[in-house]
């Protein structure tokens, strides 16, 4: 039935968005910056907000530019998934059938 799909939908968005949170807190501060030079990416490691352009991350630390490229798509999917939560508890709040015997009585006797 359409109200079993989506709680497991729901199920499935909260064990992703656990698995994203979880990436989150693994992960180093700051954040990636990316330019290029000629054809090549440069990778920078922005340890705030204010850092403008960034520590030059060498190809030693690769893993820091991943697992920083990681943290932005787990930020990323948790901002998504967070919405269709929503609207699908939303949904499924609306989804009542306990209203539909009280509208059957709520009806005249002859009616009925």
């Amino acid at each position: 039935m359409f109200l079993e799909e989506l709680l497991n939908e729901q199920e499935r968005i909260i064990e992703i968005l656990s698995k994203a949170r979880e990436d989150i807190e693994k992960s180093p501060e700051g954040t990636l910056r990316i330019t290029r030079s000629k054809s090549n990416p440069r990778y920078y490691h922005r340890k705030n907000s204010a850092d403008r352009t960034g520590t030059f991350i060498k190809a030693k630390d690769m893993n820091l530019a991943k697992k920083l490229a990681q943290k932005r798509y787990a930020e990323d999917v948790i901002h998504e998934l967070e919405q269709k939560e929503e609207l699908i508890d939303a949904i499924i709040n609306s989804y009542n059938d306990s209203n539909i015997p009280s509208i059957f009585r709520s009806y005249n006797e002859a009616r009925q």
